[in-house]
């Protein structure tokens, strides 16, 4: 059947406004790009920048990996990377490629390589903003920053495993608990924890949420019993993802995925943090996912000011060291020292010490 003129001329006008209708589209991608573009640029002639990427990354051994992992660092538009597991001995701080610095913290030179934590950045970042940075062990790292007047404290953390002795995990938490107590400013914590915590579901703590993972061990109980006497909350837990951006560990030969790797801050900042997720795209030759934090960071290179402290100088209840006997003893005999003063000094009747108790 011939077509009629008409309707020629009726999809030629259909093919037309389709057509219009894509370079309107186009025309809107390049203007939206190019406004975006233009808004980055304005940030960062002012020295603005609105998001400020902290990562951790399980690197099962950092040796020969350097300059992959400083492409990958590049690649993702980290601002601070911990790395744990990077099996380097000694402590200390190297320069990669003239643009990259490197600090390390891990066992003695004498010892077998294992565990070890550390600090990459690029170089500028540590000659502008660092404080100062310390190696407490193979298991803990502390690196100080400050700008805009305000002061980050990161500690990267590599946590015992689930069947080391209880002895080790003991003098681990002991050892980040100290660290917590002498940090300064606003505090994250970052690394592999080894520890499970499963989620708010199934269980009462305001430290989690509901974006976990179902499981639940003996590290993680004692993880979660960590950030409850500390105040800090578990940011991966707080933000819904689908499960390849949430688990940060997987075996596929083995069908074993879990959630050990964790980015933490005090739950008085805890609208400074926007986002927690993992980001498999980045590679490492490792069982180990990217996770990424994105912080929030006030205009003019501040940090948000909500709970973020210029030093810890509020007192604190560490009611937790009471599990220590001689901490116990030494607290009981104090008590009883300050009721008998009392006693003595007010001439309460005849009650006993134990009646005023």
């Amino acid at each position: 059947m011939a077509t009629t003129q008409q309707e020629k001329e009726s999809e030629f006008g259909e093919k037309l406004c389709t057509t219009q209708e894509k370079f309107r589209g186009r025309d809107r991608n390049i203007n939206s790009s190019m406004n975006q573009q233009k808004r980055t640029a304005k940030m960062e002639k002012n020295g603005k920048k609105e998001i400020y990427k902290i990562g951790t990354w399980n690197v099962r051994g950092i040796s020969g990996k350097k300059m992959e992992l400083c492409g990958e660092f590049e690649n993702s538009k980290l601002d601070m990377l911990v790395i744990t597991e990077t099996k380097k001995k000694g402590n200390g701080k190297m320069t990669i490629d003239n643009r990259y610095t490197l600090v390390w913290s891990g066992v003695h030179q004498d010892e077998r390589a294992r565990g070890g934590v550390g600090f990459l950045m690029k170089s500028e970042v540590e000659e502008k903003y660092l404080n100062k940075w310390e190696a407490i062990n193979e298991r803990i790292m502390v690196f100080e920053m400050s700008y805009g007047g305000m002061v980050k404290t990161i500690i990267g953390v590599y946590g015992p495993n689930e069947g080391d002795k209880k002895e080790e995990k003991d003098h681990f938490w002991n050892e980040l608990t100290l660290v917590v107590e002498e940090a300064r400013g606003t505090i994250y914590i970052a690394g592999d924890f080894n520890g499970r915590v499963g989620k708010r579901s199934n269980q009462q703590t305001r430290c989690i949420r509901e974006h976990g993972e179902d499981v639940l061990n003996s590290n993680g109980k004692r993880f979660l019993e960590f950030c409850e006497i500390h105040g800090f909350i578990i940011g991966n837990t707080f933000f819904e993802h689908k499960d390849i951006q949430k688990y940060t560990r997987e075996v596929k030969s083995k069908g074993e995925r879990s959630i050990i790797d964790y980015i933490l801050i005090e739950e008085t900042n805890r609208n400074q943090i926007k986002d927690v997720r993992v980001y498999r795209r980045f590679e490492i030759s490792s069982d180990h996912y990217l996770l990424v934090a994105k912080s929030k960071k006030k205009l003019n290179g501040k940090v948000s000011e909500m709970g973020a402290k210029k030093g810890r100088k509020e007192e604190t209840i560490k009611y937790y060291k009471m599990r220590d006997k001689e901490v116990a003893d030494q607290f009981r005999y104090e008590v009883d020292k300050k009721l008998l003063e009392k006693l003595t000094e007010d001439a309460y009747d005849d009650r006993s010490l134990k009646e005023l108790w």
